[in-house]
């Protein structure tokens, strides 16, 4: 047996000495596809689960559900009675703001949130952050940068007929300065059903004012300050706004309208003051408590219908008015189950404001 040899058997030896036990790698076979199959599944299930949470993401992060009570002096409202007529055009509590700034010039705070809904399901928001203080009056605030997000089935780009135009975080958008006051205009379409309107009547730069446009991003839903179980016919378009300085200093307004009747405007408000007579000429009933009914000339001059309740522990009045005198004039009976079906959600909160 010459050298080569001799390495080649011992090689032999050495390899049936340490090497594998085939006979037992073949009895470990099943088990081994048993466990390579249960990670597969694991994998499989871990994707799903994955690809769940994807989906459910905007739920998580835009919540729907109620939020926490924080009364910051919310009057308490009479608990409306219950209503078998379901108003037509009335907003559910919750609505998405769509959009807001998440850069603002210093010093500027949020003083007022409106919300309107057209008989055709168009969906106009609007915000406004200024440096002054609004009150308790209600109203969109002067000296201020306002935010409007028109929700809409065909938008049509603001671009496309615009003098001037700018570029917003890849998208075209109109510009145009005001002509009779210190301020600018800058818009655009930022998706498919919403156009963003930007407004300042600040003096402000142009490149504060575009870099206010650029920080945008989709915000959470909004808790409207009122519910309406019921409102007289004819008025398909709602509005409701919520203005103040603090969060225990507030207006929160409801407005329903006809754009065909101008005389059909109605009137909701919840605030610590009131445009109509405290003392009226008819005392009555309002869900178990007394309200005051009267007519006198309103704001702008006309003969106004109110009605007048002062809340429960609270500073604060609920007023319904109206443009008295017109074949559209709300009855009594109206005004009384108007208010008796006005109530403030138990998700609202108005700490916003503060």
């Amino acid at each position: 047996m010459n050298d080569v040899e001799r390495l080649l058997r011992q090689a032999q030896q050495w390899q049936a000495e340490h090497g594998p036990d085939v006979d037992r790698i073949r009895r470990a076979l099943p088990a081994l596809r048993t466990r390579r199959t249960r990670r597969r599944r694991a994998g499989f299930a871990a994707l799903a689960l994955v690809a769940v949470l994807l989906i459910a993401a905007p739920a998580l992060l835009w919540p729907r559900g109620e939020q926490p009570d924080h009364p910051g002096g919310r009057p308490h409202l009479t608990p409306p009675a219950p209503s078998s007529v379901a108003p037509t055009g009335i907003d559910p509590d919750r609505i998405p703001l769509g959009y807001a700034p998440t850069w603002l010039p210093g010093g500027l705070h949020e003083r007022f949130r409106g919300v309107t809904r057209t008989a055709t399901g168009d969906l106009r928001i609007q915000r406004a952050w200024t440096a002054h203080h609004v009150g308790t009056a209600g109203g969109l605030p002067h000296q201020a940068v306002t935010v409007t997000v028109q929700q809409a089935r065909n938008p049509r780009d603001p671009a496309e007929s615009a003098a001037q135009t700018v570029e917003i975080n890849g998208v075209l958008a109109a510009y145009a300065r005001d002509t009779d006051r210190a301020g600018a205009t800058v818009s655009w379409l930022a998706d498919a059903r919403h156009i963003v309107e930007v407004h300042t009547d600040i003096s402000m730069s142009r490149t504060d004012l575009l870099r206010i446009a650029r920080s945008m991003q989709v915000d959470t839903a909004y808790t409207l300050p009122l519910r309406l179980r019921w409102a007289p016919a004819d008025r398909p378009d709602v509005s409701y706004e919520l203005s103040g300085d603090s969060g225990t200093a507030w207006n929160a307004t409801v407005v329903l309208t006809n754009p065909d009747r101008p005389d059909a405007r109605v009137t909701i408000t919840l605030a610590p003051g009131t445009v109509a007579p405290r003392d009226g000429d008819e005392v009555v009933n309002v869900g178990g408590r007394p309200a005051q009914l009267s007519t006198s000339p309103g704001p702008d001059g006309k003969p106004m219908l109110s009605l007048v309740q002062q809340q429960d522990n609270s500073p604060y009045l609920l007023t319904i008015s109206c443009q008295a005198g017109t074949p559209v004039t709300p009855t009594k009976d109206d005004l009384i189950r108007l208010a008796e079906q006005t109530a403030s959600p138990d998700a609202f909160s108005p700490d916003w404001l503060d």
